[in-house]
């Protein structure tokens, strides 16, 4: 295994470590299918590097798969509209947040929103359509709905 788990464990307060499903306001994301070794930080917890009143995303996944590449996804769940620009500002600030913990490996990055709301479809293609930035390796924003298998989005990333 690579190391990117237990890097994560040291740079984040145990505090701030989420277990179980991952739910925010009415919309979910599944874990069903993601690498056994993986990691979740919920940014909203007390004990989170960014204060409350800094742009977040509502979690980052880490995730280790034998003999493949890891996985780091900073994860926005919402239900109702989306604002495209407000969701890469909160993707973006999760991603600036796992840079130390991640350091120089190499992972396969994949900012992912999940929506339940009625969309724009002009909201969902500039939201499609735009980048997040992890380090030099910018990468477009994945769109799942609520409930959704975070896992088929991982690999429809990937590409």
């Amino acid at each position: 295994m690579s190391g990117l788990i237990e890097s994560v464990r040291a740079e984040f307060d145990a505090g701030c470590m989420a277990s179980g499903s991952l739910n925010r306001r009415g919309c979910s994301a599944s874990l069903e299918g993601v690498p056994k070794r993986h990691l979740v930080i919920d940014l909203d917890k007390p004990s989170s590097p960014l204060s409350g009143d800094e742009m977040r995303c509502d979690y980052l996944l880490f995730a280790e798969e034998r003999d493949e590449e890891d996985w780091f996804v900073p994860l926005e769940l919402k239900k109702g509209r989306l604002r495209p620009s407000k969701v890469v500002s909160q993707l973006q600030a999760g991603a600036r947040a796992a840079i130390e913990a991640v350091g120089s490996r190499s992972v396969n990055f994949v900012p992912v929103v999940a929506s339940g709301g009625r969309n724009h479809r002009a909201d969902l293609t500039k939201l499609k359509e735009a980048k997040v930035r992890f380090g030099d390796r910018p990468k477009t924003v994945r769109v799942m709905r609520c409930g959704g298998r975070l896992v088929d989005v991982l690999k429809r990333g990937n590409r």
